[in-house]
């Protein structure tokens, strides 16, 4: 119940920090620091990271710093195929736990190192946002030190069950959709179906391309884009089950071969067309 809520409140934080509610930048931030500090994540980096540049970059090639890339990237760096073996579809055992670890994680990688090196991050006070991290992380350990055994259950426990939900939505958003050149979500984005009381409680990011087409829209709008586009571009509109989404994660690789094939770059034989994906979960061919 308490990852359940951090979860939540990440969601949520989400949602203000777009700028859907309104409210001064202050009070944004202050909601910020609620939803995202539990996970080492001060709110002006998430908004430099995932509202301008993840958001302006949306599957595209390298560029993209929530993707694992092109096989390109590996090639030039071998190293890095021992990073796409923590992730879901890789077969290693590990990768199974990954959802319950890997948003902050991934949110560190991109502070301590593309913060530091990528163009797009030009400008953005990245030793400030070292500091807001860490004094989280100290937060989390003044917590468990004070909890004793029962860290277990008010740190290690809601850190796992928060993360999961996030991941659980962030990853299928876009792992299981094709690189594309020009920015539209129709194209690089998907959206999930999920229970429709989980879909209240989670502020409806189950509706990503939506958000991705009105980042500053409110949740409670986006129904009504999801049948405007099921109407319209029933074809290229695509929103599977939250958990068929979930089993696919797990059964595909994750680095890009072309545009719109996966392969492990572990092992290259292993490739996965995109495209009768999308054929078989458009909303043309619901039901």
């Amino acid at each position: 119940m308490v990852g359940h809520s951090i979860g939540c409140q990440a969601l949520l934080a989400h949602e203000v920090l777009h700028g859907a509610l309104g409210m001064s930048r202050r009070w944004q931030n202050f909601f910020g620091w609620l939803g995202f500090g539990p996970f080492v994540v001060p709110p002006e980096f998430w908004r430099k990271w995932h509202n301008v540049i993840h958001h302006g970059n949306t599957n595209a090639g390298d560029t993209d710093p929530d993707s694992f890339g092109t096989l390109r990237r590996y090639r030039a760096d071998p190293k890095q195929k021992k990073f796409a073996k923590l992730a879901p579809g890789s077969g290693t055992w590990y990768s199974y736990l990954f959802l319950t670890y890997s948003f902050t994680f991934h949110a560190q990688l991109v502070l301590w190192f593309q913060a530091r090196k990528r163009k797009q991050f030009k400008g953005f006070d990245r030793t400030r946002a070292v500091r807001q991290s860490v004094v989280c992380v100290v937060a989390w350990a003044v917590l468990a030190v004070l909890s004793g055994p029962l860290a277990v259950f008010t740190v290690l426990i809601p850190f796992m069950v928060a993360n999961v939900l996030g991941q659980g939505y962030i990853l299928t958003n876009h792992f299981l959709r094709p690189q594309t050149a020009t920015n539209n979500p129709l194209d690089n984005s998907m959206s999930l179906r999920s229970h429709p009381v989980l879909d209240r409680l989670h502020f409806r990011f189950s509706h990503h391309v939506e958000h991705h087409f009105f980042p500053k829209m409110a949740s409670n709008k986006a129904p009504r884009v999801r049948a405007w586009l099921e109407q319209h571009h029933g074809e290229r509109y695509v929103a599977m089950p939250h958990s068929t989404a979930l089993k696919l994660l797990y059964t595909t690789p994750r680095v890009y071969k072309s545009s719109t094939e996966l392969v492990d770059p572990n092992r290259p034989e292993r490739v996965v067309d995109l495209l009768p994906l999308q054929q078989q979960y458009a909303a043309s061919n619901r039901g």
